[in-house]
């Protein structure tokens, strides 16, 4: 359910609805509103940043007040469903409402609160009055009806509470209804159509079949829901993804010890100071949560681990284990740490799947191929050994991202928990007939975006950019103006030989901010000068990121400090 905040005192009422519209005995209200008791039975009422709030109070009229506490001028008043309401004044701080006898009015009445952009309803007062919601409105949008004379509120909400996932190869919508009847419904989306029926307040799933995916892409795609008359449309963000697939998961538990040279493993790590612990960890300036190792360096040599215990491989895929080792960043580069991935089978065997030595500050993959044991159960062991040297100081491990996958990539779709960030649109040198082996032999290219406040190449508050995994280096600067919300466009960074000979249909560009500049950035997209010197362009992804989400300029994507900005380019085909 949705929280919401309410209090009745001898001294104020106060209600918070927390973004929606609640009511309570007292006060109703869709945010923070106060209605204070003042002597003589009048009320002065501060409603929090445009919040809609009515008491249960009796005034005969209403006052604005500025934020010295003096008059502006009368506020009108609103009675409905047993709350008194103000109408909002411009630069109005707050409001006294003046008591006394207010006269028994014509009280309008509706069976419905709530209403769905485009619903009819019938409003009582001495008549029955048709009523119609905007099919305009927007969820959350709060509207008023005026008859004989009075007031009644309403506020819409959508069709339907939807929640989409995906099983298989099909879409399943989980749909609350807030029809007033029973009702039935027609989903439409990919192509694809399928009924079900709505109960009021209940939930109900429709499964659309979407069919085996066919190639990689990335789609914003609406959903549309028909009730009778009414209609609800939703974005569904979509990809289709050339890679492996999670097929089981580690346990959450692991046993953790360390295997000193010569001797058994053992879980006591003694008086050696080796320990194995999780917490987020930063390496090369990027922070993961991790298990963090040190191996034992206080009177011994070895290695640390920890051991994942009974994971079922599955038989009909081949899997591989998957993560990044890293050295954290503070540490005393040494030797550098060696990483391995043993397999325990159930017969008592280990086998080394994987090995890794980590000598800089940085994270690194690691994979072990577990084809041998599909369909087995097992258990895995992650190490962290001392460099060749056997020096252990600074040895502080990290192992990262942990996973189980499909040993090759499996064309599969996943939901875009941020639809926005899908959104593009064709770029400036659409190319007939472009292929990835052009765009690879390419003479140039950069990487474009526009930006207000971002300071790129500074050297306090700079920003580096990656594309699949190449570095680019730091960023361009693309300042714009803040004041006047005036962007820089079109800035550019110029790909290196390896970030161009690494491009495909879908590209990757990860933006890293490490100090914490505030800015906003959009419309990335790819430019190439090919080898015959014609010119040909990647979509654009028309995406506002902002970092951080409190930056008073902030809109579009919130991306907190301490988290990258992701960013797909795609090379589509043009007929």
């Amino acid at each position: 359910g949705h929280r919401g905040d309410y209090a009745s005192t001898p001294a104020y009422l106060y209600v918070d609805g927390r973004g929606r519209m609640l009511r309570f005995e007292q006060a109703a209200g869709n945010g923070p509103g106060i209605c204070r008791r003042l002597p003589g039975g009048d009320h002065e009422v501060l409603l929090y940043q445009g919040a809609d709030c009515g008491f249960a109070v009796a005034a005969v009229d209403a006052v604005a007040l500025d934020r010295d506490g003096k008059p502006m001028g009368p506020a009108a008043l609103r009675r409905s469903r047993g709350y008194t309401y103000v109408v909002p004044v411009e630069g109005a701080f707050s409001y006294t409402l003046r008591g006394g006898k207010v006269e028994a009015g014509l009280a309008l009445r509706c069976d419905r609160s709530e209403v769905i952009p485009g619903e009819r309803v019938v409003v009582h007062g001495a008549d029955a009055h048709p009523w119609q919601a905007p099919p305009t409105a927007r969820p959350g949008e709060r509207l008023w009806a005026e008859f004989e004379g009075a007031w009644i509120d309403f506020t819409v909400v959508p069709m339907t509470d939807t929640a989409l996932r995906l099983e298989g190869d099909d879409l399943v919508l989980a749909l609350r209804s807030h029809l007033a009847d029973a009702s039935e419904v027609e989903v439409a989306a990919f192509g694809q159509t399928a009924r079900g029926a709505l109960q009021p307040g209940r939930v109900s799933e429709i499964r659309l079949p979407l069919g085996a995916p066919t190639a990689e892409d990335a789609m914003l795609v609406p959903v549309v829901l028909r009730a009778g008359d009414l209609v609800q449309t939703l974005e569904c963000g979509l990809r289709v993804l050339a890679a492996p697939l999670t097929v089981t998961v580690l346990p959450d538990g692991f046993v953790a010890g360390m295997g000193l040279r010569g001797e058994p493993e053992r879980a006591d790590f003694g008086t050696t100071s080796g320990h194995v612990l999780r917490r987020r960890t930063s390496c090369g300036d990027v922070a993961k949560e991790a298990i963090f190792m040190h191996p034992p360096w206080v009177g011994a040599v070895g290695y640390s681990f920890a051991r994942f215990e009974d994971i079922a491989l599955p038989a009909a895929l081949p899997a591989a284990f998957r993560a990044v080792v890293g050295k954290a960043d503070g540490s005393h580069l040494g030797d550098g740490i060696v990483y391995r991935v043993v397999v325990h089978d159930t017969a008592g065997r280990r086998t080394v799947v994987a090995e890794q030595a980590v000598t800089a500050h940085a994270w690194v993959p690691i994979a072990g191929d577990l084809t041998p044991w599909a369909g087995q159960r097992v258990a895995l062991q992650l190490i962290a050994d001392v460099g060749p040297a056997d020096d252990s100081s600074g040895d502080w491990a990290c192992w990262a991202d942990l996973r189980i996958e499909t040993l090759e990539p499996v064309l599969h779709r996943r939901l875009e928990d941020r639809p926005e960030a899908l959104r593009r649109e064709p770029g400036p040198h659409p190319l007939p007939g472009l292929t990835v082996e052009q765009c690879r032999r390419a003479r140039r290219g950069w990487l474009r975006y526009d930006g207000i406040g971002f300071e790129g190449n500074s050297p306090t508050y700079g920003s580096t950019g990656v594309l699949n995994a190449v570095d680019l280096g730091v960023m361009a600067p693309a300042g714009g103006s803040e004041r006047d919300g005036v962007w820089a466009e079109g800035v550019g960074v110029e790909l290196t030989p390896a970030a161009i000979a690494s491009l495909g249909r879908c590209n990757t560009f990860v933006l890293r901010n490490p100090r914490k500049d505030y800015f906003k950035v959009r419309r990335f997209w790819i430019e190439l000068e090919l080898a015959d010197g014609r010119r040909a362009s990647s979509d654009v992804s028309t995406a506002v990121f902002t970092q951080p989400p409190g930056w008073p300029h902030a809109e579009g994507i919130l991306v907190p400090h301490g988290q990258d900005i992701t960013v797909e380019l795609w090379f589509r085909p043009v007929p």
